[in-house]
Order: structure tokens, then sequence, then C-alpha cells
């Protein structure tokens, strides 16, 4: 396993936080559409966003500094998808 710190310069991490940036982007956006398809697709899209990051994680080790960012941001990813998608799953 690799033991991974955003002072490495990572880009890998990197992305990933942007990964969750994103999704809370869009999961804000289907809450605020109209179109129910979209708002659907959307939160999807959000939760493969989460489960993607989350697989990925499993695979470093992180130092603690990042290793909070990342719960932080999953953290409350996790939490708006639970409460504006009570029927999917979230680990």
């Amino acid at each position: 396993m690799k033991t991974m710190s955003k002072s490495t310069g990572d880009s890998g991490l990197d992305i990933l936080l942007q990964d969750l940036d994103l999704a809370l982007a869009v999961l804000k956006g289907a809450n605020t559409t109209a179109q129910p398809d979209r708002a659907r697709r959307n939160h999807e899209n959000a939760l493969k966003a989460y489960n993607h990051v989350v697989g990925a994680l499993q695979a470093v080790t992180l130092s603690e500094e990042v290793q909070a960012q990342f719960d932080e941001k999953l953290s409350l990813l996790a939490s708006r998808l639970r409460a504006t998608s009570p029927d999917m799953t979230i680990a």
C-alpha cells in the first residue's frame, strides 16, 4: 500500500478531491432542477463519484492531514446524498 500526502504533490489526490467537489456541485444542481430525470441522474452521478473515491482511497495510506480533508468532504457528500436521496444506498 502506498503512503501519500499532499506534500508529495500527488496529482491523483488532487483529482479525487476535485471529484468530490464536482459531486457536491452536481448534487446541488440536482436539488434545484425542475426536471425529475435530470435530478435522478445527477444524484446517481454524485453517488458514483462518492463510491469511486471511497474505492480509490482503499489502495493508499494517507497522511492524517490529507485523510481529514477526504473525511470531511466524503462525510458532507454522504450526508447530503442521504438527505436528498433516501432510497439510495450510501456506504
